[in-house]
């Protein structure tokens, strides 16, 4: 939940704001969010 809000709000200032609807949580998982194999390695 953390890496969502801290993407958000780095991502809310330059995104156009027809493309807003991708911040939001569901849309925001499928297309931003790192793949757990990436997790591990963090």
């Amino acid at each position: 939940m953390v890496s969502y809000l801290e993407d958000v709000l780095v991502r809310v200032a330059t995104q156009p704001a027809s493309l807003m609807q991708q911040l939001l949580p569901a849309n925001w998982a499928k297309r931003f969010a790192p793949a757990t194999s990436e997790l591990a390695l963090a």
